[in-house]
């Protein structure tokens, strides 16, 4: 398991890497969302939802992190998901 996640600038996941923080480092508001994104034939269909979390970095800069849950990982209940530095695909920086 790692703890280091990378952090985008925004709309940028594959291109433009910010930096890397600790997954623990993250301020976390507790009200992710499914997205709407299609999963299938991407680089994540392998997952069958994606979340996004608005999140706090550190150093005070806002950003959104995104988990992916595959089958296996979905509940009944979303405070029930796995919520951690293992699900947590990304973090992409607010515009």
């Amino acid at each position: 398991m790692t703890n280091m996640i990378n952090v985008h600038g925004y709309g940028a996941r594959h291109e433009s890497l910010v930096c890397t923080v600790e997954f623990g480092s993250l301020q976390h508001t507790d009200s992710a969302e499914p997205t709407s994104r299609a999963l299938g034939g991407t680089v994540d269909g392998w997952a069958a939802e994606e979340w996004a979390e608005p999140v706090t970095l550190a150093d005070g800069r806002k950003a959104t992190a995104y988990y992916l849950f595959d089958a296996d990982s979905i509940r009944d209940n979303a405070e029930d998901y796995p919520w951690d530095a293992d699900h947590c695909a990304w973090v992409e920086l607010a515009p």
